[in-house]
């Protein structure tokens, strides 16, 4: 409930940064056809991510336990507080939807003139940060350079169904399974995201051969500038305290 409210309290934001081209362009531009052979791959390619986000995180967890900390409680208070109607229904379809037309429409979009590479690593950073927790953060960063990808080339509306059907598969699986049988299901759709990353490998060398940045050192320039680092810091001590204080 608290981040539908943020979020459509920040809309309006979005509104001033594109005006009217946040609804005659940004969300409604057509771009590469999208083949459903295609989309399926990227689904696949998507949900195999999440187990990469399981095993890195369980290293982490590792490291973290060492020091007598985790992260993970944060983590599965963050995933239980969705397990109820209202829950699902932001996770499924209300946040997916709002969280493309800031993330993938205004955002992305409105970073494109400095190349497409920089849009789709930016929006997906900040995406990556708006999920606060630090493994959800890395896992959005992940899934949110797919769904910049998605809407880039072919639309958003494209990258909204994508991210509805990662969502409640996620959850679905999750919920009716256990989280356990999940990690193995996650665990065989990983293998065969690698194999379907190696296979149409070239699609990822197009896209970064194209979509080079229009400003030279354009991420050296982002990441010494004094909001990002402001931004970054900010997250980093937050996430810190809140690991400590929920491991105390």
């Amino acid at each position: 409930l608290i981040s539908l409210i943020s979020m459509a309290a920040g809309l309006p934001l979005f509104l001033v940064l594109r005006k009217k081209r946040l609804f005659t362009s940004d969300l409604v531009e057509k771009r590469e056809k999208m083949p459903p052979t295609l989309f399926l791959k990227i689904f696949v390619v998507a949900m195999g991510a999440q187990w990469i986000f399981s095993a890195v995180s369980m290293v982490f967890e590792y490291v973290l336990g060492q020091f007598g900390l985790s992260a993970m409680t944060l983590y599965a208070s963050s995933m239980n507080a969705l397990m109820n109607p209202i829950g699902l229904l932001y996770a499924m379809l209300l946040g997916p939807i709002m969280e493309e037309i800031i993330f993938r429409g205004a955002i992305m979009k409105h970073l494109e003139r400095f190349g497409a590479n920089y849009a789709i690593v930016m929006s997906s950073l900040f995406f990556g940060l708006y999920h606060i927790y630090l493994y959800q953060a890395a896992f959005a960063f992940l899934v949110g350079a797919i769904l910049a990808y998605t809407a880039h080339r072919y639309s958003i509306r494209w990258s909204m169904l994508l991210h509805i059907l990662i969502n409640s598969s996620a959850l679905g699986t999750e919920f009716l399974f256990g989280a356990e049988t999940a990690i193995y299901v996650m665990f065989a759709i990983c293998i065969v995201s690698v194999f379907l990353l190696v296979r149409n490998r070239s699609i990822l060398r197009e896209q970064i051969a194209r979509g080079k940045p229009a400003m030279p050192n354009a991420f050296r320039y982002a990441f010494s500038g004094v909001s990002v680092i402001v931004v970054f810091a900010a997250f980093i001590v937050a996430n810190i305290t809140m690991i400590a204080v929920s491991t105390q």
